[in-house]
């Protein structure tokens, strides 16, 4: 393994801990913002993330597993075009794990929807490709959308590139009752609302409680999301901002934490991530050419299986 990937590795897990840090000192008094209702917060993010409508964007995202030293680590860029309807993903993936014998790989994966049909093969290789014809739009959801990459990068463009509800709408189906407003807090330097997930079934799926910290000084944008885990948390959070269009502020940098708790009572970190919005452009006019690929006639065409060729979709 190179002293480079060495070098990243240890800088990825050490700025993770040195921002958790700062985040879990928060302060737990109010803000001075005026009071908001949930509904209203939720509403907000809709309709900031309602003026995406065409973009180009690549995202890096970077997870450490810092129970080794120094940590495995596994690297996947994203590249993703879309148009209001078609749209083109490229995964390529790189994976270092240290110890006794360094393993270390990559993996390419192109997945384009061209209106009609989902088409992913294996650049440069085209001999082979998976096809699969989604009955709804909503269903592009099992097969392109930043994969592994943040939350909190991914929700703003859920409905621009997956054509799933909104973010704030979505929001708002994790709980059978209205959301409320728990109090204010500040993350880093933005002061934000705090809304408390309860716990609830959702998809036949127990989900535990659930935080967000929603900025009004980045169009209503979730600065921090937790999750409760049967044995800790997850923590993602918001490192740096960009503001591509007016109004609408989407992540540059946002790190994920887990926590486990350990005997004595305390908690440790288990998993650290980050991931990085490299380039971005929205609402710009794009090639046909982008949501088109050019397979041999003599190319062999399986059905898909909804399976991911790349490990670390969703998240």
């Amino acid at each position: 393994m190179n002293t480079h990937r060495m070098v990243m590795m240890t800088g990825l897990f050490t700025a993770v801990v040195l921002a958790t840090a700062a985040a879990m000192a928060l302060s737990s008094e109010p803000m001075g913002l005026p009071g908001m209702e949930a509904g209203e917060l939720l509403r907000c993010m809709d309709q900031s993330s309602a003026t995406v409508r065409t973009g180009r964007l690549l995202v890096r995202f970077e997870i450490a597993n810092p129970k080794v030293q120094p940590p495995s680590i596994t690297t996947i860029e994203y590249e993703l075009a879309f148009d209001g309807v078609r749209v083109r993903e490229e995964e390529r993936a790189h994976w270092v794990y240290p110890g006794g014998q360094a393993e270390e790989g990559s993996s390419e994966v192109l997945t384009v929807f061209d209106g009609e049909r989902v088409l992913q093969v294996r650049p440069p290789d085209l001999s082979s490709a998976r096809v699969a014809a989604p009955a709804d739009l909503r269903e592009l959801e099992r097969y392109v959308g930043l994969g592994a990459a943040d939350a909190l990068i991914k929700w703003p463009l859920r409905a621009a590139v997956q054509h799933q509800d909104a973010i704030g709408s979505y929001v708002q189906t994790w709980c059978d009752e209205p959301l409320q407003v728990a109090g204010q807090q500040r993350v880093g330097e933005l002061s934000c609302y705090l809304i408390e997930v309860p716990p609830a079934v959702r998809d036949g799926i127990s989900h535990l409680k659930q935080y967000l910290w929603v900025a009004p000084d980045k169009g209503c944008a979730v600065a921090k999301y937790q999750f409760n885990t049967p044995d800790g948390r997850v923590v993602n959070e918001v490192q740096e901002w960009m503001e591509p269009l007016p109004g609408f502020h989407l992540p540059k940098v946002a790190t994920r934490t887990g926590y486990v708790q350990e005997k004595g009572g305390g908690e440790k970190i288990a998993i650290v991530g980050r991931s990085e919005v490299l380039s971005a452009q929205f609402n710009i006019a794009l090639p046909d050419s982008l949501f088109h690929v050019d397979l041999p006639k003599d190319a062999t065409v399986t059905p898909f299986d909804a399976e991911p060729l790349l490990a670390g979709r969703g998240g």
